[in-house]
């Protein structure tokens, strides 16, 4: 797609060999829904490779606690796959904080069927997940930069732990936890995990932005958050309408001590931070694990 319709661009190094190719990057990159392109410059030497390293590692932890979603929806509420995918829609309407490329791609990967049989694809896919490296670098520049990321880090771990099928298989023959039985009213609980996914999905991107912040002041790159933010509109993976409101926390605040910390964001975790404890509460009576909620 990016190559179809424009990539989200996130170039560095020197700024008068950006300014040489600026025009023809602008042509080729991804626009938003304003129009604007899917490109700024980032900042000098690597400033432009790590802050798309960051993009992927909140692309991580985004995946990471969408799956969790969903599982604790089909275990706590006996969904199948296309239940599931019907959630995922109405997350993704225009009106909805979730509205996202990765909700909406959930959705249609849920509905997905063997035109034989009528089973769901996502029932018979393995539970493996392989990585290219960027979360792990992500997760490394943390640790060096002393800066939390648990979010991302569950998910790169989880990641690991996916591939070790052998393992998982046997150890599961050794332990078997017994999941309590579930009483869950189906559109209470529903609401809930809307609400936690948001919180959580906050949390994931202030961790990333706080990385970013803090390379930006070790390095001395200057890089404007909001203008990052902006950039990822379109033409990425992460692309999501709750990209303007980060763009607008800065907008009004270039300062900001945490991203959690812009009122838009506060206001909500304030209000429905009760809904992430229920949600965990629930997932682990059922026996989902929740690492990066």
């Amino acid at each position: 797609e990016g190559a179809l319709l424009g990539p989200a661009i996130m170039p560095g190094g020197k700024r008068q060999a950006y300014d040489m190719v600026e025009d023809i990057f602008s042509d080729i990159s991804a626009k938003a829904e304003d129009g604007a392109p899917c490109i700024s410059y980032i900042g000098p030497d690597g400033a432009g490779h790590f802050v798309k390293m960051v993009h992927n590692g909140i692309e991580y932890g985004d995946m990471q606690l969408i799956g969790e979603c969903v599982w604790a929806l089909k275990n706590a509420l006996g969904y199948n796959s296309a239940q599931i995918a019907d959630i995922m829609a109405d997350w993704n309407r225009p009106s909805d904080i979730l509205s996202s490329y990765l909700i909406e791609i959930t959705g249609q990967g849920m509905r997905e069927a063997e035109k034989e049989s009528g089973s769901y694809l996502v029932d018979r896919t393995a539970d493996i997940t392989r990585m290219k490296g960027t979360g792990t670098w992500t997760v490394a520049s943390a640790l060096e930069l002393l800066v939390p990321i648990p979010t991302i880090a569950a998910a790169v771990f989880s990641r690991g732990m996916s591939q070790d099928k052998d393992l998982r298989l046997e150890i599961s023959k050794i332990l078997k936890p017994v999941p309590s039985a579930s009483n869950l009213d189906p559109e209470e609980f529903t609401g809930i995990a809307h609400n936690a996914l948001y919180i959580a999905k906050i949390s994931s991107y202030a961790q990333g932005f706080a990385l970013m912040e803090a390379a930006s002041s070790k390095y001395g790159w200057n890089l404007d958050m909001g203008r990052i933010a902006k950039g990822w509109r379109a033409g990425c993976i992460i692309r999501a309408q709750f990209l303007s409101k980060i763009t607008e926390g800065y907008k009004t605040n270039p300062k900001l001590p945490n991203l959690m910390a812009a009122p838009s964001f506060s206001s909500f975790i304030n209000e429905k931070l009760l809904s992430l404890s229920r949600f965990i509460e629930a997932a682990r009576n059922v026996g989902v694990p929740t690492l990066a909620m």
